[in-house]
């Protein structure tokens, strides 16, 4: 962010604004397009009852809603809020900052990477759940042992 749109609180918050619209219509379109995500929220925003023209029972035009990530036009905050839950972005991230600017897709390397820890943490769980069986049953072992010492009265 630059340091005029720093000192701007406007700016901050179109920008912040801006940024919350282009994750929600990359996570509609599941990652494929803006475009596709605002034709696809433009059917869910109908699907909740949300009219595009207040009073007129439009729905909210897809090549409207694509502009909302250029920051031309933003809906009512009550819109804003109910993608938000309905999509389950966290407005929080983007009110305080918290998000990055850019596209939130993970990249192919970050993917492949993750991919990888979670084969090791897989690994290593099938590891301690082998050895905890192991340990388990070498305790039934020593219990039945202290058992039968008992039992029969035997020492060690």
């Amino acid at each position: 962010m630059s340091g005029a749109v720093a000192d701007n609180p406007r700016e901050i918050v179109e920008s912040r604004l801006r940024a919350f619209w282009r994750a929600a219509l990359l996570r509609a379109g599941d990652g494929t397009s803006l475009a596709e995500g605002a034709r696809r929220l433009s059917t869910r925003l109908a699907d909740l009852g949300y009219e595009g023209r207040k009073g007129k029972g439009e729905v909210y035009n897809p090549d409207s809603i694509a502009h909302w990530p250029a920051g031309r036009t933003f809906p009512d905050m009550t819109v804003t809020i109910a993608v938000a839950l309905d999509l389950g972005i966290s407005l929080d991230r983007y009110i305080h900052g918290d998000a990055m600017e850019e596209d939130q897709s993970p990249s192919d390397e970050t993917i492949a990477s993750l991919a990888g820890r979670v084969e090791q943490i897989e690994e290593i769980q099938d590891f301690m759940q082998a050895w905890l069986m192991r340990d388990a049953e070498f305790g039934a072992e020593l219990r039945r042992r202290r058992e039968l010492r008992r039992r029969t009265g035997t020492a060690g």
